[in-house]
């Protein structure tokens, strides 16, 4: 899939965490601009100010995102919840990246429509696996939802 179309969103509030996770996507050199947002209610209002844009000259589609559960202001489950009924990104993929491993939490996560939870580990070479697969996965391996 042609990089220069689709962005990575990374949606956590914690800057330490988001300071690993961008150098772990540096490393991985995936061709894919990441854009971080820090909290459910950013990404919304990222989400909703390109598709306002829409028929206009959009900047790069939503193709992935990388979403945190425990955040102020809209935690990451609110968040999937309202992108899972949003009419033009209720199939976009998100992957839940969070370090709770609670089953229930994780269970939730499914049910209303992730496609994906990764527990955030901190052996770097693991994480970047992780994400890599996702990667490969929904930009080269299948069909992408979002078109």
């Amino acid at each position: 899939m042609d990089s220069s179309e689709y962005v990575i969103i990374l949606a956590d509030d914690d800057e330490d965490d988001l300071l690993l996770l961008s150098l772990v996507f540096k490393n991985m050199r995936s061709g894919y601009p990441v854009q971080t947002v820090k909290n459910g209610r950013e990404l919304l209002d990222y989400l909703n100010d390109l598709n306002s844009l829409e028929g206009k000259s959009i900047p790069k589609k939503p193709g992935l995102v990388f979403l945190d559960i425990n955040m102020p202001v809209m935690n990451g489950i609110e968040a999937l919840r309202v992108i899972r009924k949003h009419a033009h990104y209720s199939r976009l993929p998100v992957v839940m990246l969070s370090t709770t491993k609670d089953q229930t939490t994780i269970d939730t996560c499914y049910d209303i429509g992730a496609v994906g939870y990764i527990t955030k580990d901190f052996d770097l070479s693991r994480l970047e696996e992780q994400l890599d697969i996702a990667i490969k996965y929904w930009f080269y391996a299948v069909h992408h939802p979002i078109h």
